[in-house]
Formats: structure tokens, C-alpha cells, sequence
């Protein structure tokens, strides 16, 4: 679980505070770079896996 959370804030660069202009337009990033994360392969050599399923929300 640490590796993904390094992984998570090195992808969507997250890493100082965030002005209130920008924070939708940051947060919708970070959702879609997560999104992407749970939905791929990662851990050692790809083993893990997590399958995200969207429910049309």
C-alpha cells in the first residue's frame, strides 16, 4: 500500500498546497491518474491487481 501511495503522489504531483482556483481542475487530475492506477497492473513485476468497475454515476 506504500508503494501505491508514492506512486499515486508522484503521478499526480501533489506534492505542495493547492490554490483554491485551481483545486477542481487539480482534484479531477488526481481522479482520473487514480483511476487509471487501480485500474492497471502494479506492485512487483505487475503481480497485483485491482479491477475497477464503474457504476455510470
Amino acid at each position: 500500500m506504500a508503494k501505491l501511495a508514492r506512486t499515486v503522489r508522484e503521478k499526480i504531483l501533489i506534492d505542495e498546497p493547492v490554490k483554491e482556483d485551481g483545486l477542481i481542475d487539480q482534484l479531477e487530475r488526481a481522479a482520473i491518474e487514480i483511476d487509471d492506477l487501480l485500474g492497471s497492473s502494479f506492485g512487483p513485476r505487475g503481480m497485483n491487481k485491482i479491477i475497477v468497475n464503474p457504476v455510470g454515476d
